[in-house]
């Protein structure tokens, strides 16, 4: 398992109410309001090695796959791969 699968973000994360702020939590300078498809999805990326986030255009992929990476930067060693389909979708991860 991956060193942050365990910590204490993930945790808190888990307790969280859909539509709950958590921003003070991921340690954003903006409020961060993730609806429930969005959470599930941001935890099942920080409790495995590798996750895949899909869904229609306008559903907070890229959001959530950034909100992932900086959640794994700050709580851990752990290397990042980022994918992406377009040269669009990289500028904005």
């Amino acid at each position: 398992a991956p060193e942050y699968s365990n910590g204490a973000v993930l945790q808190k994360l888990k307790q969280c109410l859909p539509g709950s702020n958590i921003q003070s939590l991921v340690n954003a300078t903006k409020p961060v309001v993730l609806d429930s498809s969005q959470q599930k999805a941001l935890i099942n990326c920080l409790s495995q090695r590798v996750a895949l986030i899909q869904g229609p255009p306008g559903t907070g992929k890229s959001f959530i796959g950034t909100l992932a990476a900086k959640i794994i930067n700050e709580n851990s060693s752990e290397v990042i791969l980022c994918v992406c389909y377009t040269n669009h979708a990289l500028d904005q991860f």
